[in-house]
């Protein structure tokens, strides 16, 4: 009976321990997958029928897991795109239509093309030096009239001259861009118009007489400046003259240095961009009236003879100057651009003012003297300093030829206050030489004109 009671518990503990082995994979309830590298786990939910169990790896301090050693799940292809992706600012996204082009902005940075190198600058986009050269073709606004002149047998007959031409001029600019991305420049900036001459008459007829009142004014080396007030005063060559005749000229000049900051609002190759300039500027107008006139055939020994006012203003604005530079792309590798800048300045105006005779069988000249103001006299010469604002700005259309080269075309307006201006220095009375010595400097200019250029990057 106990030999019985044995073999059936053996039995049952047999059966038993074939249940139990069932449960480690072969066909019991879901297994875990051993740890990864991450030290996770996860669940398997398919039976492995007939596969072997899971094999415990080692446990040490470099692998602590169970099984084969399982990778990291990796991130979103999409999400990796779009960490790499370049900006498209800066690597030439094109806009919405267009095909993609080598746009140069101020500075000279070419986008890349949206098919690689394609229409674009390649690896490298930023080009950092540059250089702009421009021809100018500009004038000045008409001056202030001086009534220098009346017709002798109808004196309410006064006649001025005004006119001014338009003079040629060159400008040339190089920068050189610099900072992440390119995104800074600095870059100096020399334009200049050529002396702009024109001579004329009052246009009124002769003989002539001037309303300005000489009759104090001495010519020395006739009456060695005593006063006498006769025949050897100014006014014995204006008055009964056959001919008066007025010279104006004046002449422009600009240095300037600029720090810029390029697309603070847009980018290069969005449709518009918006650059911001701050810098210096020495910007100067010369200023220049001549009336002549010569002697009647009264007579006398200095019939034939030749009287000249001359009067030269030079003004030096020297400042600091804010700006920006706008630009809308319209059309592939076209642009309109508008550069504004405005500039608080210092002027310095210097004043050559003389009254002379020479004399037409020697090439003597006679010094005018006023008989009334002793210091200062003729000739005067006097410098003053007072506060000016100028403000210049350029509208124009700007074609990218080729990756390297572009050609612009436009208009320029240059406005400034506080000048001296040549025709506001001439007295009533020849003689007030005190008042000559006071520098009026309360005039405006208005300088304006045609520009066109070429642009260069490397």
């Amino acid at each position: 009976m106990n030999i019985i009671r044995f073999g059936v518990f053996s039995a049952f503990v047999g059966w038993s321990a074939t249940a139990v082995q069932a449960q480690s994979g072969l066909y019991g309830s879901p297994e875990a997958i051993p740890m990864n590298q991450a030290g996770g786990y996860v669940v398997q939910t398919a039976y492995q029928g007939g596969a072997p169990g899971p094999q415990l790896a080692p446990n040490t301090a470099s692998n602590v897991s169970y099984g084969a050693p399982q990778a990291a799940p990796e991130s979103s292809s999409t999400v990796a795109e779009m960490l790499s992706e370049p900006s498209p600012c800066k690597q030439g996204a094109t806009n919405e239509g267009q095909s993609p082009c080598a746009v140069m902005p101020s500075g000279g940075y070419m986008c890349q093309g949206a098919n690689g190198d394609e229409g674009g600058c390649g690896g490298n986009c930023c080009q950092p030096w540059y250089v702009n050269m421009r021809a100018l073709y500009m004038t000045r606004d008409k001056p202030n009239k001086v009534f220098t002149s009346a017709t002798q047998a109808a004196q309410v007959n006064q006649g001025s001259f005004t006119d001014v031409p338009w003079t040629w001029g060159g400008e040339v600019t190089i920068g050189r861009r610099f900072g992440c991305g390119c995104d800074w420049a600095l870059e100096g900036t020399y334009w200049g118009l050529g002396q702009g001459d024109s001579d004329g008459g009052p246009g009124i007829p002769g003989p002539y007489v001037t309303p300005m009142t000489f009759g104090l004014t001495d010519m020395l080396g006739t009456t060695g400046g005593a006063g006498t007030g006769g025949a050897q005063t100014a006014n014995q060559w204006f008055d009964g003259s056959p001919d008066h005749h007025i010279f104006r000229t004046f002449e422009v000049q600009n240095v300037e240095a600029n720090l810029l900051r390029t697309n603070i609002c847009g980018c290069e190759c969005s449709c518009a961009s918006v650059d911001f300039l701050m810098g210096v500027r020495w910007f100067r107008f010369r200023d220049t009236f001549e009336l002549e006139a010569t002697r009647a055939a009264d007579g006398s020994a200095y019939a034939g003879d030749e009287i000249c006012l001359h009067d030269n203003i030079t003004n030096d604005l020297v400042g600091f100057q804010m700006g920006f530079n706008a630009n809308y792309r319209f059309a592939d590798c076209w642009k309109v651009f508008l550069t504004p800048k405005f500039g608080i300045y210092n002027n310095h105006m210097n004043l050559d003012y003389n009254l002379y005779a020479t004399s037409k069988a020697t090439g003597t000249q006679y010094q005018g003297s006023s008989q009334t103001y002793a210091n200062p006299n003729y000739p005067v010469h006097t410098s003053a300093d007072g506060f000016s604002f100028l403000t210049q700005v350029d509208l124009g259309l700007d074609w990218q030829i080729t990756r390297h080269i572009s050609a612009e075309a436009g208009y320029r307006v240059v406005a400034a206050t506080g000048i001296g201006l040549s025709d506001n220095q001439v007295p009533y009375f020849g003689n007030d030489t005190q008042a000559i010595g006071d520098i009026d400097h309360n005039g405006s200019l208005v300088v304006h004109g045609l520009f066109t250029g070429l642009s260069i990057t490397w």
